[in-house]
Parts: C-alpha cells; structure tokens; sequence
C-alpha cells in the first residue's frame, strides 16, 4: 500500500470507528502491511493526531470557546453573565 491508500483506509475506519475499537482496526491493520508500510502508517497517525491537538489547541485559543466550557464545567453559565437574558 501506498501513503495515499494508507491514508484513506485510515479515513474510511476512522468514519465507522472510534476510541479502542478503532485502535483494533488500526492494529488489525498493521499486521497485514509490511516494515516500510507500517513506518508510514505511523507517519500518516503521528500527524493525524498532531492535526486533532492543533485543532483542539485552536479551539482553547479562541476565549470565547474557552470561557463557554468553563461556565459550563463551572456550572456559572449564563447565569452569571448580564449580557445574557435570561428566558422567563
């Protein structure tokens, strides 16, 4: 498999799985791919994940985002803010 087929596999389980049972399917997959095959999957994971981090990372940035979850977690939300009205 090229790094193009790798990385649509990689896609296709990632639409059908998640969490440990896509890791399943990733090992599954490993097992069937050979030294050079797997060093890519690696690579093509390696930066899958870096992408999520930077997108969470992102989305902590963005204060607004970040102050919504926080009033959220806190259990402040709106209730604390005079900007928003409240519903009657």
């Amino acid at each position: 498999m090229d790094r193009i087929d790798l990385e649509q596999r990689v896609d296709e389980l990632a639409e059908v799985y998640s969490g440990q049972d896509f890791a399943d399917e990733i090992k599954a997959l490993a097992a069937d791919l050979n030294a050079d095959e797997t060093e890519v999957l690696k690579d093509v994971l390696l930066e899958r994940g870096a992408n999520f981090d930077k997108a969470m990372m992102d989305r902590v940035d963005a204060r607004g985002w970040f102050q919504r979850q926080w009033d959220k977690a806190s259990g402040s939300g709106s209730e604390s803010d005079p900007r928003i009205a409240k519903k009657p």
